[in-house]
């Protein structure tokens, strides 16, 4: 089973995938690592985005496979996590899908553009509900209230037929080595 992670930090960023056990089929436009190392911790300094860190973290939970599909960033931030999302539409074996620098789409002052993040989540929600064998792990807005956190699931999941598979986790954390999660 597989989790996607999916991110545009930087010059590239991607989407990538953990897993426990089993193959990954189906994946094109990416590659597969085995370690926080190598390719994968290749992705720390990348950006100002949370890509290596949820990587990271992915491998600090037991995943021992990550694959990495990548978004292109000539396409704008936005649009990039969208084409990196619908990429993984053929992978037959996901289980747990990410959207971490969903939190790090900017406006042009440099706050963080919460329309869309939510877009970027509302299309993740979407995309994991059809395909009936994966589920969405989706960030709060860093400094949230419980009620901020609230209204963002209202609006990401505004028009969406439940059940839906999908988590929204608040709070953010900092870890014992100093990743904000």
């Amino acid at each position: 089973s597989v989790g996607g992670l999916f991110s545009s930090v930087g010059s590239g960023g991607g989407s990538f995938s953990c897993t426990r056990s089993g193959g990954i089929r189906g994946a094109s436009g990416g590659g597969i690592c085995s370690s926080s190392g190598g390719f994968c911790g290749s992705l720390r300094g990348v950006g100002s985005g949370h890509l290596a860190s949820s990587v990271a973290a992915c491998f600090d939970n037991g995943g021992e496979r990550c694959f990495v599909s990548w978004a292109d960033p000539a396409q704008g931030a936005e649009p990039a996590l969208i084409a990196a999302i619908d990429r993984l539409g053929p992978v037959d074996d996901l289980d747990l899908v990410a959207v971490p620098d969903a939190m790090a789409l900017q406006r042009t002052g440099g706050d963080v553009d919460r329309d869309a993040a939510a877009r970027v989540q509302a299309h993740l929600i979407v995309h994991c509900t059809r395909h009936g064998n994966r589920f969405a792990i989706l960030d709060a807005f860093s400094g949230s209230s419980v009620d901020t956190v609230i209204a963002q699931r209202e609006r990401i999941v505004r028009g969406l037929v439940e059940p839906l598979d999908a988590a929204l986790y608040y709070p953010w954390v900092r870890t014992s080595d100093n990743r904000l999660e």
